[in-house]
């Protein structure tokens, strides 16, 4: 019996053992997927921590990111709100009195000799913010100034330079690239002056504005110029009001200036010689020529084409600095007279204006739509397109050209003050100022929307 039941106790453990032994290695393979699962589960534990964390300072990021937009905007709404103030408006007029206490056309407008002279004073006075160049020379070899307003951080290359009759011309083209680069990879405005000879308003807007700007208190400047560069071409038609300033400083009435194109005779030389050149404003590649109806093929009338697309100097600089700056988002070319802010396309009627941009331009559509709103114009302004506004259609023009080849929201603002006394090419000085109060904010508004 004994024995026996030392056979059965042995078989008993053999059995045991052998069961052991086969479940063991599936028991071992369970406890390290056990442990796996568990350490998975400490490791999933740590990534759920890390996503609360990671969640956390993201929130954080974008409140202050918040806040640093709202202070950004408060800041502008302070800018704005200083602009009327009876504060600016002493700061800038001491600006206006210092720099155009005389002035020699008219008691109204800078002579041609003084607009030289004004801007490189200017740059001089506030060298952290203004930089004077060129954009090239015109038909009769004169430069066509450009003033950048910039941030104080962006200096001029001082090595460039050449000097003619002794007014100090920048290169910009040579500007060196550190410099240009600094310039165009920041957005630009764009404002102009005087496509035509005869609209020395449209040069003092430009001029004003300058000194608008300049008469902000450093912080408020620099807040409008730290994500914007503000490029000023005040005079286009450069050699034709040259030659009409020194024909009202020679003797002639005011009223007998009357220049409006460029200063380059026809081949035909048929032209009476305050008729001879080309109308700037219709030599643009767009819809150029298109009829005679929105521009002339005859060399003598004033608003002669000329015999193809930037054909003229003028014109082809105004291109070639576009080209060199597609960083610009709006241009604002000013002309005179009227109470009209026109939009494109003038080579159209208004309807076909209005529905082309809307299809082809949807957002610069909406933008046009929010300036007509909300700019702060003159009082019984008008909007739209050539048609809509000085009642009839024109081809090759600026404003054209900039929203149909180059994507730049563009006006041409005839400037007044919505009464009958700003429709004249030289109104006196009190007419004029009053003008230039009644448009400066539109310029600051586009400022704002760039």
């Amino acid at each position: 019996r004994f024995n026996r039941n030392k056979m059965c106790s042995e078989e008993i453990i053999n059995n045991v053992l052998t069961f052991i032994g086969k479940y063991t290695p599936k028991l071992e393979d369970n406890m390290a997927k056990l442990n796996e699962l568990l350490s998975l589960r400490a490791t999933l534990a740590n990534v759920n921590l890390n996503m609360v964390n990671n969640e956390k300072n993201i929130l954080q990021e974008n409140n202050n990111l918040i806040d640093d937009i709202n202070l950004i905007l408060n800041n502008f709404l302070k800018a704005l709100n200083y602009l009327s103030s009876n504060e600016k408006s002493k700061s800038f007029k001491e600006l206006v009195d210092k720099y155009l206490g005389k002035l020699d056309i008219n008691g109204a407008y800078l002579s041609y000799d003084q607009y030289i002279s004004l801007l490189s004073t200017l740059e001089k006075d506030f060298p952290n913010h203004l930089i004077l160049s060129s954009i090239g020379k015109t038909y009769e070899k004169n430069d066509m100034p450009l003033v950048i307003m910039k941030s104080p951080l962006i200096q001029k290359n001082e090595e460039i330079k050449e000097t003619k009759e002794n007014n100090t011309i920048y290169s910009y083209t040579n500007t060196n690239e550190t410099v240009y680069n600094s310039l165009v990879n920041k957005s630009g405005i764009l404002f102009t002056g005087m496509h035509h000879g005869r609209e020395p308003v449209s040069m003092m807007m430009n001029i004003y504005l300058i000194l608008h700007l300049l008469s902000l208190p450093k912080s408020y400047l620099h807040l409008f110029l730290s994500s914007t560069n503000i490029y000023f071409i005040p005079i286009i038609d450069i050699d034709t009001y040259k030659y009409n300033s020194h024909k009202y400083l020679s003797g002639y009435r005011i009223k007998d200036i009357f220049a409006r194109k460029n200063r380059k005779p026809h081949k035909s030389n048929v032209c009476k010689e305050d008729d001879i050149g080309v109308d700037l404003n219709r030599n643009y590649d767009y819809f150029f020529a298109k009829d005679n109806v929105g521009s002339s093929n005859k060399p003598c009338q004033e608003d002669y084409r000329g015999e193809y697309p930037f054909s003229e100097p003028e014109t082809m600089n105004i291109k070639n600095f576009v080209d060199s700056h597609p960083n610009i988002r709006i241009a604002l070319n000013y002309h005179s007279f009227g109470n009209l802010i026109i939009t494109p396309f003038n080579y159209l009627n208004h309807k076909e204006s209005v529905s082309k941009i809307s299809k082809e331009f949807p957002v610069h559509f909406k933008m046009y739509e929010d300036f007509k709103n909300e700019g702060q114009f003159p009082q019984n302004f008008l909007f739209g397109n050539a048609d809509n506004t000085i009642k009839y259609m024109t081809n090759g023009d600026a404003t054209d050209w900039f929203l149909g080849v180059k994507n730049i929201l563009s006006f041409s603002p005839e400037l007044g003050n919505g009464k009958k006394e700003s429709d004249d090419f030289y109104p006196n000085k009190g007419i004029t100022f009053d003008i230039i109060e009644n448009n400066l904010y539109g310029g600051i508004y586009a400022i704002q929307k760039e």
